[in-house]
């Protein structure tokens, strides 16, 4: 089964790994590096499932997550 899979962490570093773990899966990766690009890119992309990082600046995780699932409720972070 083929999934989008959206990586949010602001450390380049971070995202490579979470995409190392999971490079064994049947998905795509789309990453976004602050909660506002996250916000974005859900809007643009609808992946399946968000892997969002909590501390991040200027907008963290859980504005975030709040944003995501105020318009797309049934959204998977």
């Amino acid at each position: 089964m083929y999934m989008l899979l959206q990586i949010v962490d602001d450390s380049p570093n971070m995202r490579e790994t979470i995409k190392s773990v999971l490079g064994g899966l049947s998905a795509e990766f789309i990453e976004s590096s602050d909660g506002d690009e996250a916000v974005q890119q859900f809007i643009s992309c609808c992946p399946d499932v968000v892997i969002m990082d909590i501390r991040m600046e200027p907008t963290d995780g859980i504005a975030a997550t709040r944003a995501i699932r105020s318009k797309h409720p049934e959204a998977r972070v």
